[in-house]
């Protein structure tokens, strides 16, 4: 389990090592700034602002890259040098160890030993299984496998994930000052209204039923139709 202030120390730590609170002053003081500096410098300036920005919300996980996706597609609340960085986080993030991911797949399949309580292995349940993911997003991994001779693919989320986001989204509502100045919200924005929207996408995005669900109505909406084809859901092997 995650405990908030450890969390919160975590978010403290990664925001000093990239300088964020610096960013803030300098969004904050620049509109208030009556001597004309050079656009160039600037421009470079935020550049690297940016840069930092994309790195830390990276390093902080799922939660900070789906909010920095977020604000990469609302260049009406960001500067253009900070949407544009931002854009990055919407490509494919680094992969976890398949041993840890297996650890997760195990966990929430309840699948383990009943006489030692170790994990059994997830590739035995497979005739053949790619521990290579095909990809990996913020918050879950997909790889290749047979099953009973037919190709399927696996979606597993990474691990202690869900715990780590209630936390972040918590965190988010208590600073979000400072979630107001990063996006450079206007007073007259509802900034818990921008918060209560990308908590409810968050939260869908971890509803894998929900998902596997949606995958079957639109398997049976497409049926009759040649030129589309939509995966059956194998829910022997699926969880929430």
């Amino acid at each position: 389990m995650f405990n908030k202030f450890k969390r919160n120390i975590k978010v403290i730590h990664v925001f000093h090592k990239y300088r964020i609170f610096s960013i803030i002053f300098n969004e904050s003081k620049r509109r208030y700034d009556t001597v004309d500096l050079c656009t160039c410098s600037i421009d470079h300036q935020r550049r690297d602002n940016a840069i930092r920005l994309r790195m830390a919300f990276e390093e902080l996980g799922p939660t900070f890259t789906k909010l920095g996706q977020a604000m990469s597609k609302r260049t009406d609340l960001v500067p253009v040098e900070y949407g544009r960085e931002l854009e990055k986080l919407q490509e494919s993030v680094q992969a976890y160890d398949f041993e840890k991911m297996q650890e997760s797949f195990n966990l929430v399949c309840n699948i383990s030993s009943k006489e030692t309580g170790t994990y059994s292995d997830i590739t035995s349940l497979f005739d053949e299984f790619n521990t290579e993911p095909i990809a990996s997003a913020s918050i879950a991994q997909v790889y290749e496998a047979v099953l009973d001779g037919k190709d399927v693919v696996i979606k597993i989320p990474r691990p202690g994930m869900e715990d780590i986001i209630k936390l972040d989204l918590d965190i988010l509502y208590d600073v979000k000052f400072f979630v107001r100045k990063i996006l450079r919200i206007k007073i007259y924005i509802d900034i818990d209204g921008f918060l209560d929207e990308f908590k409810y996408m968050l939260i869908r995005e971890l509803d894998y039923r929900n998902e596997a669900l949606n995958m079957e109505r639109f398997r049976d909406n497409f049926n009759n139709t040649k030129d589309v084809h939509i995966p059956k859901v194998c829910w022997e092997l699926s969880n929430d």
